[in-house]
């Protein structure tokens, strides 16, 4: 079981939040691993928290990788877990989704959208122990892993491929000209 969150190492990015979130999961799956891709201000105290949390052997910082090994470790993991509540487009959880990898995030603006009705993964309250129990289900429940995986890269393919994304503005330009039109 891997668990992946890639992102910058700061405080916006509720990393702290994700490693206590971590240390309860690690209680039901002491065989659980973490991977932190990443780098930022907030990097040096996060792995002291580690330390303090006893957790140094099950949680791993690899600073930052190019875009194409974020990619292979978002199709390794089992779950991609992102706690931001600041993410305006959310795109590391779509490219996680592209790969056929659920996500547990929060249900906030950007990520709240890209898993709306838990397509693809969870939109959890903030809460650590709702965050907490929707990552101890998924990796519990191997149907409904498979499901939200699944579901994951045909959300991803289907809404926010290149394509699906130019034929939505595409649209938008037409509405646009009609309506500059008068039509």
């Amino acid at each position: 079981r891997l668990l992946v969150f890639a992102g910058r190492l700061g405080l916006e990015k509720n990393v702290f939040f994700l490693l206590e979130s971590f240390r309860a999961v690690r209680r039901t799956f002491s065989d659980i691993k973490l991977v932190i891709v990443g780098d930022g201000p907030q990097r040096a105290a996060m792995e002291e928290k580690v330390r303090r949390f006893g957790l140094e052997g099950d949680v791993v910082f690899t600073g930052y990788l190019p875009h194409r090994e974020v990619l292979i470790a978002f199709k390794a993991a089992t779950l991609c877990v992102f706690p931001s509540v600041t993410e305006t487009q959310g795109l590391t959880v779509l490219e996680s989704m592209a790969m056929g990898t659920p996500v547990v995030g929060i249900d906030a603006m950007g990520v709240g959208e890209l898993l709306h009705n838990n397509v693809g993964g969870f939109a959890t309250e903030g809460s650590l122990d709702g965050f907490s129990h929707a990552t101890i289900r998924l990796l519990e429940d191997l149907s409904l892993l498979d499901q939200k995986q699944a579901q994951a890269a045909l959300r991803a393919q289907t809404e926010y491929s290149a394509q699906a994304l130019s034929k939505k503005l595409a649209s938008v330009y037409e509405a646009a000209i009609r309506k500059r039109q008068g039509v």
